[in-house]
């Protein structure tokens, strides 16, 4: 009999400890996760991610990411925000005023457009980068497959170089996912990373992207 009301006492304490977890992530704010669990889930089949996980931040960054490796930037376009556009940042260092902003539109023209852009100057010799959408996106911000990268930091910059990092600063209200990849020599010289700025619209109800940040060494 003691053995049977223990076993009964276990059971009610699991159901009770079960409803107050669920209670509680659904709770959270779709904002932050852990990228080693979000990795794990994204493996499994068929596994939904709904807008009020606290994985969501996260995996709205992958599909972004995914979008930029596949060439696909009518698919990126869709998760611009079409009242901000889309900031991008060659290295580092966010200047609102000389960064260039694309349009939700601009990107879904890119596959065919001969349209060229100065993105900024190469660190040292001051040479102006100057490319179209497509050439850019696909040679220089994608200098490594970010979408295969082991270090993902949210709201954390992952490594910082010798060029500053203001991202935070910059995008105060917004949050931010870090695609880190390191160097494979032994200074780190080769290490780059790709962030994604992404900021809550309540009134749709999902993430917009409104920023990317491409890091690499910089002499």
């Amino acid at each position: 009999m003691k053995r049977q009301v223990a076993i009964f006492y276990i059971i009610i304490a699991l159901l009770v400890g079960l409803t107050a977890g669920f209670v509680l992530r659904s709770a959270l704010p779709p904002v932050i996760g852990d990228a080693s669990v979000r990795r794990a889930i994204s493996q499994e089949a068929n596994v939904p991610v709904m807008s009020n996980s606290n994985f969501y931040l996260l995996d709205v960054a992958e599909e972004a990411v995914s979008a930029i490796r596949r060439k696909d930037y009518a698919a990126l376009a869709d998760y611009v925000s079409p009242t901000e556009g889309l900031t991008v940042t060659p290295f580092s260092t966010v200047n609102p005023d000389t960064d260039i902003v694309l349009t939700a539109d601009a990107l879904r023209d890119a596959a065919d457009s001969s349209d060229s852009y100065v993105w900024g100057t190469t660190p040292g010799r001051g040479d102006p980068i100057k490319q179209t959408i497509s050439e850019f996106f696909s040679g220089f911000l994608w200098e490594t497959d970010y979408s295969a990268a082991r270090q993902i930091g949210i709201d954390t910059v992952l490594y910082i170089g010798n060029a500053q990092e203001n991202v935070a600063d910059i995008y105060s209200d917004c949050h931010f996912v870090d695609f880190y990849v390191p160097g494979k020599d032994s200074e780190n010289q080769d290490w780059s990373s790709l962030k994604l700025v992404l900021r809550w619209d309540e009134t749709a109800n999902k993430w917009y992207l409104v920023g990317i940040v491409h890091s690499e060494w910089t002499p």
